[in-house]
């Protein structure tokens, strides 16, 4: 997909004339007017190009104007371009003059512009409108598009200075918007009307109040709730909604599941994303079956928002969700239900900054696949489960601690190297039946664990003084946050 639109506007075009020195003008994309950019050009024509990576799929058009050598603004000019991603590549494109569809002019489409010159000499004075559709290489035609222009008596001002407009059949509630400098901004509640198609009737009138035709816009309004994304303009925040917002916030569809990395509308600005946002309306999303390479690779994502709302009941597949996430200090994901989870491989290898982990919804009573999961996490230190943790149906758990130098189960049992595989994810049960994890429904107030002798650990007592080095003599300790017994 082209990630830029270049845009050349000939002073010889009808559609967008140009006929100034060092000329000055604005464009603006679609109803964007607020986002408008000024700019200046030669004497035959101006270029600019346009970033429309961020654009939805389908046609869009190019809003253009120049100012006039008097130093007030020409008419408004469009010119449509059409963005495509993964859909059928478009074959051609057909345009005809206000209901002239036996008379439509058939273009076929290149990698260039579509520029097209029309006679417009037959035409009586007044408003009219122009329109176009894409046609793919599958045969399905795109949505239509209108724009309107005006032909203006000679000796006479016809230039449009209000619209009158109304939705459907509801011409008893009309209402008027004055064009200012050829604009008009036309601000529609949409929120009561129904799911379907819906025509928009605009009536201009000029400055002796003539009406004119009356011009219908078809548009179909989309209530169908979808799963989606968005990333921010900065790319530094990825937010989950799940309503029938998609069109307007400019989201990308999420799938149910997907298998690889490049399948992420995300994945080319994974490292930019510093915040995770799930909005409410994703707790509504019950039909989520993988969430896969959701997070990998994220490097500067320090904080995940509103993790309570992603639900994960028939999600199957977590393999790798979070590896790589090596800006991630604390994760809690108490909420995540993980009864139909049959691979949590790698799911949080290279959390390297990662300390404490609440996993106490897992229940793994069906999950076959834990290789890699925790490896090389060099600072976790917690990891909180339940008793819904399993590891009877594991068919491979290779490698499942390896690298977690800092980890200590809730009983005191320290990392070791000869132990990294599935055998110690347990609940840590002591000498025993050691294991690497801590029970979070250990209501005894006191865990008892051994004293590691690393220098890094922070000792205070009971009371909350801060000690100097490893204490020598029995007694109830604080280390790193979590109550030990020294016997």
């Amino acid at each position: 997909m082209h990630k830029r639109l270049i845009c050349f506007i000939l002073s010889f075009v009808m559609s967008f004339c140009v006929m100034a020195q060092n000329v000055s003008f604005e464009y603006w994309v679609d109803a964007d007017y607020q986002k408008r950019v000024f700019g200046s050009g030669g004497t035959e024509s101006v270029s600019f190009a346009i970033d429309i990576s961020n654009f939805a799929e389908g046609l869009h058009f190019l809003n253009f104007r120049a100012k006039q050598d008097k130093g007030t603004w020409g008419s408004l000019n469009r010119q449509l371009f059409v963005v495509q991603k993964n859909n059928a590549p478009i074959s051609q494109y057909e345009s005809w003059l206000d209901d002239q569809y036996d008379h439509r002019i058939i273009t076929q489409h290149t990698d260039g512009d579509v520029v097209q010159t029309i006679d417009v000499g037959n035409l009586v004075p007044g408003v009219h409108y122009y329109n176009m559709r894409a046609q793919y290489a599958n045969g399905q035609w795109g949505s239509l598009y209108r724009c309107l222009f005006l032909k203006p008596e000679i000796g006479v001002d016809r230039k449009p200075k209000a619209v009158e407009y109304w939705i459907d059949n509801d011409s008893a509630n009309t209402k008027m918007a004055e064009i200012n400098d050829s604009i008009v901004v036309l601000n529609i509640d949409i929120s009561q009307l129904a799911a379907g198609s819906h025509v928009l009737h605009c009536l201009l009138q000029d400055i002796t109040g003539y009406g004119g035709d009356d011009y219908a816009y078809e548009f179909t309004l989309d209530k169908t709730v979808e799963a989606y994304t968005v990333l921010s303009e900065k790319k530094d925040t990825l937010t989950f909604y799940y309503d029938n917002k998609r069109v307007e916030r400019g989201g990308s569809i999420l799938g149910k599941t997907f298998s690889y990395i490049s399948e992420r509308s995300w994945d080319r600005s994974a490292e930019s994303i510093k915040t995770a946002v799930f909005d409410e309306s994703f707790s509504n999303y019950n039909d989520l079956q993988g969430t896969c390479y959701w997070f990998f690779n994220c490097k500067n994502l320090t904080e995940i928002i509103g993790l309570q709302y992603l639900k994960t009941d028939k999600v199957y597949d977590m393999r790798c969700m979070f590896e790589y996430c090596s800006s991630l200090a604390s994760l809690d994901l108490s909420s995540f239900s993980t009864k139909s989870a049959y691979i949590l491989t790698g799911m949080f290898d290279g959390c390297s900054a990662l300390t404490t982990l609440n996993l106490s919804g897992f229940n793994t009573a069906i999950t076959q696949y834990m290789v890699g999961m925790f490896m090389d996490c060099n600072k976790l230190e917690t990891i909180y489960v339940s008793k819904t943790w399993s590891t009877e149906s594991v068919i491979n758990g290779d490698n499942m601690f390896s690298g977690c130098t800092s980890l200590v189960g809730g009983s005191g049992t320290p990392f070791d190297i000869n132990h990294i595989d599935q055998e110690y994810a347990r609940i840590d049960g002591g000498s025993t039946a050691p294991g690497y994890f801590t029970d979070i429904n250990d209501v005894s107030g006191v865990k008892c664990a051994r004293v590691s002798q690393q220098a890094d650990r922070q000792y205070f007592t009971i009371d909350g003084r801060k000690m100097v080095g490893v204490p020598t003599t029995k007694g109830i300790y604080i280390v790193n946050g979590k109550v030990i017994v020294k016997q």
